[in-house]
């Protein structure tokens, strides 16, 4: 290669770090470069590993003074940065929040809407309660466990005839989901029974054994030791099946118990939580 390709190269180097250098810097002080942060975190053109990296930065200290740049990067076609921005918002609650938290509960983005739910629910704000009562209808199990949570934090009796139906409308008595569980655990508390549904659980080996996880990846053993060592995770994991399933089918029976109790209870005394659009008329379980 000749001196002046190398030379060249040298150049178009120093040149990559120097931009990449400024990038940095401009995401710590953008008001060095004569941008708003606003527009770093927004319209700035840079790559987005780096707009994620100012976002976290702007996020690490907030004050209410920057309540108007959280609003600007609502508008961010980055869903991470919406979502942050939300989640900021959270620090600061008021009329205007809610309402803006109301308007992200309907956005595309799973992790932006999981934010609004969560303002909502802390917002004590009672025009939180009809959309996290809409917001039961999510798909994602992981919102409505925070959109459950936001309901008895708001203390919303509004909520228990949507949380009965949720609760009541499986048709397999003997199989409860997760939705089910959150719903009744939620009802028992807005209406201040002592029912706890439950959840089964993975069991865990205590100590993991490194023969089970590479039997569980699929994963050949060599050798009188590897031989060994993969028998025992294989007693390991069926061992483990066996105690889930276990876990699993006293949950289930629990639940059912549990379910019959409560609708007994209901059924003489859901009238005090009744609402326009609900039946509160359930029979009992059978």
């Amino acid at each position: 290669m000749t001196e002046k390709g190398v030379t060249a190269k040298t150049y178009a180097l120093a040149l990559v770090l120097g931009v990449c250098i400024l990038l940095l810097i401009a995401c710590k002080r953008p008001e060095l470069f004569g941008w708003p942060k606003s527009a770093l975190l927004t319209r700035v053109p840079i790559p987005q590993s780096l707009r994620i990296k100012a976002t976290d930065t702007f996020l690490s200290k907030l004050t209410p003074q920057d309540v108007p740049t959280l609003k600007q990067m609502l508008k961010s076609n980055v869903p991470y940065v919406r979502m942050r921005a939300v989640a900021g918002l959270i620090q600061f609650p008021s009329d205007e929040v809610v309402d803006i938290a109301i308007e992200m509960a309907n956005d595309s983005d799973e992790s932006v809407r999981q934010r609004a739910f969560a303002l909502l629910g802390r917002s004590r704000n009672q025009r939180a309660v009809p959309i996290l009562i809409r917001a039961l209808q999510d798909e994602s199990v992981d919102s409505f466990e925070i959109v459950t949570q936001g309901l008895v934090a708001l203390k919303s009796k509004d909520a228990a005839p949507a949380l009965l139906d949720i609760l009541n409308n499986d048709k397999d008595p003997h199989k409860f989901t997760f939705a089910q569980i959150y719903a009744g655990n939620a009802l028992a508390a807005i209406t201040d029974q002592k029912y706890k549904f439950t959840a089964g659980r993975m069991f865990c080996g205590n100590p993991p054994m490194e023969g089970a996880h590479m039997v569980a990846e699929g994963k050949k053993l060599g050798g009188e030791r590897g031989q060994a060592l993969a028998a025992r995770g294989q007693e390991i994991l069926t061992d483990w099946d066996a105690s889930v399933n276990k876990v699993n089918a006293e949950a289930r029976v629990k639940n059912v118990h549990e379910r019959e109790r409560f609708l007994k209870w209901w059924t003489a005394n859901g009238k005090r939580f009744s609402t326009p659009n609900h039946s509160v008329e359930r029979p009992a379980a059978q």
